[in-house]
């Protein structure tokens, strides 16, 4: 190996962790951004979630749930049909929130009582 090809292979070397190191610092504040939670409601059921400085909003699957912005704090979940779906939050700050969207006939934390009683939540 001549010292130019030695050269090379030194610089290489010490430059390769520099741009591994790069990539990892690009992409942490994606992961950053992202809080991911889980969101079980019930087919037909409507539910309110408070996301302070909401800019947009996009749910995967419209069949399942559909989801409208209720001002620039609230969105309104109603829950469509059997099934799961993601729902993302972009604030007006930049961060995204991404949440896992269940719905169920009836969801586990939801009773429905019938006649002149409203809906009721279970401990």
């Amino acid at each position: 190996m001549d010292i130019r090809s030695k050269e090379k292979s030194m610089a290489l070397r010490r430059v390769s962790p520099l741009i591994a190191a790069l990539a990892l610092a690009i992409a942490a504040p994606a992961h950053a951004q992202d809080d991911s939670s889980t969101i079980s409601i019930g087919v037909g059921i409507q539910k309110v979630i408070s996301v302070p400085g909401v800019a947009r909003i996009a749910i995967g699957d419209r069949s399942v749930a559909d989801v409208e912005v209720a001002g620039d704090s609230q969105i309104l979940l109603i829950g469509q049909s059997e099934g799961a779906t993601t729902l993302l939050v972009w604030k007006s700050t930049g961060a995204r929130l991404a949440y896992l969207i269940r719905v169920q006939r009836n969801a586990p934390n939801e009773t429905i009582i019938r006649g002149d009683q409203e809906a009721a939540r279970r401990p």
